[in-house]
């Protein structure tokens, strides 16, 4: 990995046949919203063995100065989730990078700001500030990773919830004057405006 700042967030929403992955830069410009989807067929060794090579090589194109990795409560710890979870924190510390698990839940509550039905008003608020990922929320997609469903893209919305919640909060190897405030860009998030790590958007 190159020494420089990039001013990267890398966030990880693991699951066991879809892993949502969402980078956020420097000037909170979304960079990456995606899956790393695995075989649905395979030993768990083979799928394990998929996704580090695409995690790896994940990092080695963005080079994050932070990773984020969603901490699983208990309706989600599968054994395919939780190794996923591993496979993340071993790639991590063989990159040198730190990493922060953080809740889900906690970002979502950030970003609905007090609106019932915390996941859609969580979505709608990421929707507003990044209106190129809006599309995903209005039909179902067909994948060959993850058959037929209207949650492919729920893993994705999940890891981009904790990228600009958690990310801003660490600012670790961030650079704090170049991080926009969460508030001013998705409709006041009372939560995160005493952070430190916290600065007004850049006028450029």
């Amino acid at each position: 990995m190159s020494p420089s700042v990039t001013g990267r967030v890398l966030a990880v929403s693991p699951g066991g046949r879809a892993t949502g992955i969402a980078v956020i830069g420097r000037r909170f410009n979304l960079r990456r919203f995606e899956v790393i989807g695995v075989r649905l067929r395979g030993t768990l060794r083979e799928k394990l063995a998929l996704f580090r090579d695409r995690f790896d090589r994940l990092i080695d194109e963005e080079r994050p100065d932070l990773i984020i990795l969603e901490r699983l409560d208990g309706g989600r710890r599968t054994n395919d989730t939780k190794e996923i979870s591993q496979t993340v924190r071993e790639v991590t510390a063989l990159q040198g990078l730190p990493l922060r698990e953080a809740s889900l839940h906690d970002a979502r509550a950030a970003l609905a700001n007090g609106q019932p039905a915390v996941r859609i008003a969580a979505h709608r608020a990421l929707c507003q500030r990044f209106p190129q990922i809006a599309k995903y929320t209005k039909q179902p997609v067909y994948s060959k990773f993850y058959g037929y469903t209207d949650q492919y893209w729920e893993r994705s919305f999940a890891a981009l919830a904790l990228a600009v919640t958690v990310g801003a909060f660490t600012g670790v190897g961030l650079l704090p004057e170049s991080i926009p405030c969460i508030a001013l860009h998705l409709g006041g998030c009372p939560a995160l405006q005493g952070s430190r790590a916290l600065a007004t958007a850049p006028s450029s």
